[in-house]
């Protein structure tokens, strides 16, 4: 069951955030950070601290959906799926209750797809204790094993499963809507080969997955590329 603990914060994965973000330069943040800075950062709401947070940003992204090719490669939807289980706080099911396990069952229903499949992800990161969540829920990590993992270096540009190679919410910048669909972004340049220093090996198959409200919305989508 998820429990709102320090460890489930894991600050690593703010600093794994803002490595990535370090390669892109439309990045907000540009400073390398460690796990000391991360927990040496004011408290907002114990135990998140400063840095367990997005920030507020300015900016935008935007993408173009196509029936015919643009370029060798194409992306096409494989499967995706989503689940709403409240609309107020005070409705949320359990911690280990929420929509993400869902949506995450549906896609995976729909498309045919394994997450052993997957060789990139975009996840939502608006807080750590929220990605950690996230990576448990849709299969990426254990329970209890997501902060691990980070350690590890499991989800670093050259890792098993590459994650948010753009910095992410935490540390590209969230400007709202805006801030999830370069989610999105990231995702098609590298399936496209296109993310330059960023490039990670293999993104031949993404699982992306959202969410919005208070944990309330989730969305999970896999694409596949094509030749």
């Amino acid at each position: 069951m998820n429990t709102a603990s320090p460890s489930k914060t894991s600050p690593n994965s703010r600093v794994l955030m803002r490595a990535h973000a370090l390669t892109h330069p439309g990045a907000q943040f540009k400073e390398a950070i460690t796990v000391a800075d991360v927990m040496a950062s004011k408290p907002v709401a114990m135990p998140l601290k400063l840095l367990d947070c997005c920030p507020v940003s300015d900016g935008g992204a935007a993408f173009v959906v196509s029936r015919e090719r643009t370029g060798a490669m194409g992306i096409r939807v494989r499967g995706c799926a989503q689940a709403h289980t409240h609309q107020h706080v005070t409705a949320a099911p359990a911690l280990s209750e929420l929509g993400a396990e869902i949506a995450i069952a549906r896609a995976k229903a729909a498309s045919g797809v394994a997450i052993s499949d997957v060789r990139y992800a975009a996840v939502y990161d608006s807080f750590t204790i929220t990605l950690a969540m996230l990576l448990e829920d849709l299969g990426l990590a254990g329970r209890g094993e997501a902060a691990a993992r980070v350690r590890a270096g499991y989800f670093g540009r050259a890792g098993a499963m590459p994650l948010n190679t753009h910095g992410g919410l935490l540390s590209y910048g969230h400007c709202g809507v805006g801030g999830a669909m370069a989610h999105l972004v990231e995702t098609h340049l590298q399936m496209t080969g296109r993310a330059g220093p960023r490039q990670v090996r293999d993104a031949s198959l993404a699982l992306l997955h959202g969410d919005g409200g208070v944990l309330s919305s989730h969305v999970s989508m896999f694409l596949e590329r094509v030749r």
